[in-house]
């Protein structure tokens, strides 16, 4: 197929992240789940843009001007009034792993933005509480439907932390919805095991194929498996001393949609990919998701996008 025309739509929350390591502030950028998805596809040439919302100030600013930087159209997100840009520390402890306090203050009214039109084969990337969260989810539901529609490729990352467990009752219907709408659902055994407590793999894959037939289970630093109605198999991940592993799971997302590019992988080849096919967008991912664990940026680095691109 054609990859000319293709675009990468991401929808997600933005925020500006401080980093901290041994109590001290070490470095500051924007970030967000989706947001850093999209901004390692953006370094890596591919043709996208980011839906979102940030503050009408300084830092909302800086996130929109370093959108533009990298690549990425500032077209759809929402400088908003009455408000100001969302904040997140991030504290990474022994293990450079993040433990977050977030700082927010939105408007009442959220996502005040023009929706793009989705051709067939553009790909849809969304996730985290954002995609739950009851403020902004007419829009965000809109525009997944929208996205299905129009026969585009849709990736969910459902991001379900801990802290979401209480309402993992009240959310659940919600995430079935994003399920159904799903093409490709990636997640940890973390996210899975919060969404379906006590459950083995192979029982919430069952659950999930109910509704969509392909995910992918990343295990940290152990192993991805996938899981779609032809078979499954595990990917081994190569060993490494991070720096950080804010990014990992969103660079690893950025991967795989960069190779369903690069194999020119449209919504009907899905069904039928080979094992090999499969293979090379996981270890894609890998190889995006481990180069970000080395630097303490939520992003590939400019200099693995020119080296990507040789």
């Amino acid at each position: 197929m054609n990859n000319t025309q293709r675009k990468v739509y991401g929808i997600g929350e933005t925020i500006y992240d401080i980093i901290f390591k041994n109590g001290k502030p070490v470095t500051g950028h924007p970030g967000g789940s989706t947001f850093n998805c999209m901004i390692s596809l953006g370094r890596c040439g591919v043709n996208g843009a980011f839906i979102s919302e940030t503050g009408r100030d300084q830092i909302g600013n800086v996130i929109v001007k370093f959108l533009q930087e990298n690549n990425l159209s500032g077209r759809y997100v929402n400088q908003f009034k009455g408000g100001k840009s969302a904040l997140a520390l991030a504290f990474l402890d022994e293990n450079n792993d993040a433990v977050y306090d977030f700082y927010k203050d939105y408007p009442n009214q959220r996502l005040e933005i023009e929706l793009p039109v989705f051709n067939k084969n553009d790909i849809l990337v969304f996730g985290s509480f954002f995609a739950l969260n009851q403020a902004v989810r007419p829009i965000v539901k809109r525009l997944i439907e929208q996205a299905n529609s129009a026969g585009a490729i849709i990736y969910y990352d459902p991001n379900y932390r801990s802290t979401h467990l209480p309402n993992r009752d009240d959310l659940i219907t919600t995430l079935i919805e994003n399920f159904k709408l799903s093409t490709i659902i990636r997640g940890s055994d973390e996210d899975f095991g919060h969404i379906y407590p006590g459950m083995a793999l192979d029982v919430v894959y069952g659950e999930i194929s109910q509704h969509c037939p392909n995910l992918i289970c990343t295990a940290n630093k152990s192993s991805v498996g996938i899981f779609t109605k032809h078979f499954k198999t595990q990917y081994p991940v190569p060993e490494i001393e991070p720096l950080s592993t804010i990014g990992a799971g969103d660079s690893f997302n950025a991967g795989f949609v960069y190779a369903l590019i690069k194999n020119k992988v449209g919504i009907d080849d899905i069904p039928n990919l080979s094992e090999e096919i499969w293979a090379d967008m996981v270890n894609t991912a890998i190889t995006f998701s481990s180069e970000v664990c080395m630097s303490y940026e939520n992003y590939v680095s400019w200099e693995f996008a020119k080296e990507l691109s040789k």
